[in-house]
């Protein structure tokens, strides 16, 4: 209802007069096009083109968009300023950031900040929820019979994003055995998992480098894009050097920051930020809400919001506007 009331008496005049919290926003999108047109998982889709130009002129005329460098700074409580500011990210690394999204964020002359995994960037592989998203949409059976982590049926509908969040659900928990699930499904939909594809689905290297020199930031999505909570403090360790060395030797940039894969809750463990300290990073951004107050926010777990459109434009100048008064999200 207050979505739709701002959107009637327009964004100039809905909630700005609000005082703002010293806070910094920061939005995070993994794919920027049409969810149609693609076999694989199309949740990851956050916004058409049309409507992510749209939320940047929004963000941009109403918050002011912040750089990297910017932002950890803030986090780290070496700088501040009056008011919100909001800061993009970009998780994953697919084409579409290459393809659509550098240049509508080149036209507005703002940065954005991409976190690649290291892993997938200038090839063909599938990602594992790219992966189950296939085997569901694929699949010509009424309903799943999943013999792991438990045994379940799970009914398929015409449109079988409930069956796709659900799996992906069960895969992302900390005590699932991923390659066991993923041959449990395999069974269940009686599709193989695709390991590659015709089509490149990640930017490769000479693209990310032309970001990197048409003002794009880039950080550290880890290399193997694997859950941390699953993985040792050796294993993240090694995870998090190899990401970044790795991009410091393509890019040539500095690179001291990282997106936590998945990025909620229990996705990582109690000593990731440890581990990403003692392997050069400054700072961490997660992914299950939150704003990021002055002097109050801790630079490993850097609280970022969706970018995701479902629920329309007006929903989301609402969640901005009244996150940046109240210094909080709301579900």
């Amino acid at each position: 209802m207050l979505a739709a009331w701002a959107a009637k008496v327009g964004e100039r005049n809905s909630f700005n007069a609000l005082p703002r919290r010293n806070c910094l926003i920061v939005i995070n999108y993994h794919r920027i096009g049409i969810a149609g047109t693609s076999p694989f998982d199309t949740n990851v889709f956050s916004a058409t083109p049309a409507e992510f130009d749209d939320q940047v002129t929004f963000l941009k005329k109403h918050f002011g968009i912040v750089t990297l460098a910017e932002a950890i700074a803030f986090a780290r409580g070496e700088t501040s300023w009056r008011g919100a500011a909001a800061l993009l990210t970009f998780d994953d690394g697919y084409v579409d950031a290459y393809d659509t999204v550098f240049p509508i964020l080149r036209s507005h002359g703002v940065q954005g900040s991409f976190f690649l995994p290291t892993s997938f960037i200038g090839t063909h592989r599938v990602p594992w929820w790219d992966a189950i998203a296939h085997q569901i949409f694929a699949t010509d059976r009424k309903s799943l019979r999943l013999m792991y982590p438990k045994r379940f049926e799970f009914p398929l509908d015409s449109t079988r994003h409930g069956a796709l969040k659900r799996m992906h659900s069960l895969y992302k928990h900390p005590a699932t055995d991923p390659q066991r699930f993923l041959s449990a499904l395999e069974q269940a939909t009686g599709v193989e998992a695709p390991a590659v594809t015709p089509e490149r689905l990640f930017m490769n290297w000479r693209e990310a480098a032309e970001m990197v020199a048409g003002g794009m930031a880039i950080g550290s999505h880890t290399h193997s894009h694997e859950l941390l909570s699953r993985m040792s403090w050796a294993q993240q360790l090694e995870d998090f050097r190899r990401s970044r060395n790795i991009l410091e030797a393509r890019l040539g940039v500095r690179v001291d920051t990282l997106a936590m894969p998945v990025g909620s809750r229990t996705s990582f463990s109690k000593f990731t930020p440890a581990c990403l300290e003692e392997s050069g990073y400054r700072a961490a951004f997660s992914f299950y809400g939150g704003v990021n107050l002055a002097r109050k926010t801790n630079p490993f777990n850097i609280c970022r919001i969706d970018g995701d459109l479902d629920e329309g434009h007006s929903m989301f100048v609402l969640k901005t506007q009244l996150a940046a008064a109240v210094g909080r999200t709301f579900r």
